[in-house]
């Protein structure tokens, strides 16, 4: 049972109270007095807050709105700044309802025509007479164009237009020369097995491409060769990147460093299962001693 702060004497163990507890009980009762005095002005806060909240989530529309719509318009200027010709200042010319003063010149009528060597109907020679245009600049000169090659061969030859039957093989390409990229005519271009003695002719046409059809009956590898009139012995498989795609000096360069044993028969590569082979061949021009 609580002990009031008037009673000196404890009513259960009738111990005299000191006065420490005396000043700790005191100040407990001042703190609730405080506390109870408090209460009203936090629930007050509280509501405030929360009628305050409510309502600008009610207007947020009305306040976001014109801000969202402010920094539109903002960001559309600042895009039309970055316009090349938003700094460029437009001439204004005269509306045709304003009197022009009597000193101005009279205005001349603008026709869509373009008079090169006379001023416009009307007007002085002296005028409307445009400077000379300026002499053109020499031009340097060109370092010499690679031939046009031919088009590329189509998918299938046409010399057949079935697909290659079992054991068939379609091989095709490009013969051109390595110093002019212009093709080759007119060369005999072998296919042979080194060791089981058959042999597969194609002649170029006067595009420098070449068809040919071979019947393998034996696994081993097949080796090309050709041999031209005006041309070292032997040919160049063509690489990646193409000989042709190269600078006149790279090629020049090329044939310069070119031995004999860069010459020997190309072998046939070509995956299993593969039946139409594209194979170009660069033939070496002879050096004039």
């Amino acid at each position: 049972m609580p002990v009031g702060l008037d009673q000196e004497i404890c009513s259960h163990c009738r111990t005299p109270r000191d006065d420490m507890e005396m000043e700790e009980g005191r100040a407990l009762v001042r703190n609730e007095e405080a506390r109870l005095k408090r209460r009203p002005k936090i629930i007050a806060a509280g509501a405030a807050a929360a009628v305050l909240l409510t309502v600008a989530w009610l207007l947020r529309g009305l306040v976001l709105g014109p801000i969202l719509v402010a920094w539109s318009d903002f960001q559309i200027e600042v895009e039309k700044t970055r316009q090349p010709d938003h700094w460029v200042k437009k001439p204004v010319y005269p509306s045709a309802a304003i009197p022009l003063p009597p000193s101005a010149p009279a205005p001349v009528a603008v026709s869509s025509f373009v008079y090169l060597n006379a001023g416009a109907p009307g007007t002085t020679q002296a005028a409307h007479a445009a400077p000379p245009p300026p002499a053109p600049a020499p031009a340097a000169p060109r370092e010499a164009q690679p031939a046009i090659l031919p088009p590329p061969a189509p998918a299938f030859p046409a010399k057949s237009k079935d697909p290659p039957s079992p054991g068939e093989i379609y091989i095709q390409g490009l013969v051109y020369d390595l110093r002019t990229n212009a093709p080759v005519k007119n060369v005999t271009v072998r296919f042979e097995q080194p060791r089981g003695g058959s042999r597969w002719e194609a002649l170029t046409n006067e595009d420098g491409r070449y068809w040919v059809s071979i019947f393998k009956d034996s696994p081993e590898d097949l080796v090309v060769t050709i041999e031209a009139p005006g041309y070292r012995k032997g040919l160049l498989e063509d690489k990646d990147p193409p000989y042709r795609d190269r600078s006149p000096p790279a090629r020049a360069s090329i044939m310069a460093e070119t031995v004999d044993s860069d010459l020997d028969p190309v072998p046939l590569r070509y995956r299993d299962g593969e039946q139409i082979i594209d194979l170009d061949l660069v033939l070496v021009p002879e050096v004039k001693k």
